[in-house]
């Protein structure tokens, strides 16, 4: 599943360029998708960078966790709203996943929560969750120190995208990304111009361990945003 490549194995001018993951690309087949994609991409290649042995995660688990009527998140499988990114760290800090892809595998046909896994234990515990900023510099400090960011852009007006951002080529000034919603999915460069709506990392990861508690004060999730404009 992981394979390894040195940072000069693929392009020999920018520094470092690439995550030292390249992982598998997983089709989200449907829009809306993306932003489960995103962040279940940049949590794999953020594993690979701390050494941690890394299973495909499942994207379905978080999408729903995201769309279950007890924690107040109502996202429904399609919602690619930029505002998602709420319910990744949400999911990632509550100590409900991630959890394997065989446990809980991809299916466009089910958007409802399902109870009988939502007790499944997750792999691994999610520690640290850092914004980035938006700017080349931080997201390529980022990258480089982490394995990935998770980002959506404007995609056109009033539509955005979300991906992970792995590496980049100063020559073409370009990120490459890992795409799940392309045509086909793949790996693919972003220019640096693209304008950014978020972007996150994990900096913090270690494998689940039953004996951990996690107490919160409140449980219930993001359920809107309020704007002025």
């Amino acid at each position: 599943f992981i394979s390894s490549f040195s940072f000069s194995s693929i392009d020999t001018v920018a520094e470092p360029r690439y995550s030292l993951a390249l992982t598998e690309v997983k089709d989200q087949i449907v829009s809306g998708a993306c932003w489960a994609f995103a962040a279940m991409a940049t949590l794999e290649v953020c594993l690979a960078k701390k050494n941690i042995p890394v299973k495909k995660l499942s994207e379905k688990h978080l999408l729903n966790w995201a769309n279950q009527e007890i924690t107040g998140w109502h996202i429904p499988l399609s919602s690619g709203l930029p505002q998602n990114y709420y319910a990744d760290m949400g999911y990632f800090v509550s100590g409900k996943g991630p959890v394997c892809s065989t446990q809980v595998p991809y299916n466009i046909l089910n958007t409802k929560y399902d109870k009988s896994k939502g007790c499944t234990d997750p792999l691994y515990s999610i520690r640290g969750i850092k914004h980035v900023n938006t700017d080349i510099s931080s997201i390529k400090d980022a990258v480089a120190t982490y394995g990935a960011v998770a980002s959506s852009y404007v995609l056109s007006a009033n539509k955005g995208h979300a991906v992970s951002i792995i590496g980049w080529n100063d020559n073409n000034q370009s990120w490459l990304i890992k795409d799940s919603g392309s045509t086909p999915c793949g790996y693919h460069y972003l220019p640096y111009s693209s304008k950014f709506i978020y972007c996150y990392t994990i900096t913090d990861i270690e494998p689940y361990s039953n004996n951990e508690k996690i107490y919160q004060h409140d449980y219930y999730g993001y359920t809107t945003e309020l704007s002025t404009q």
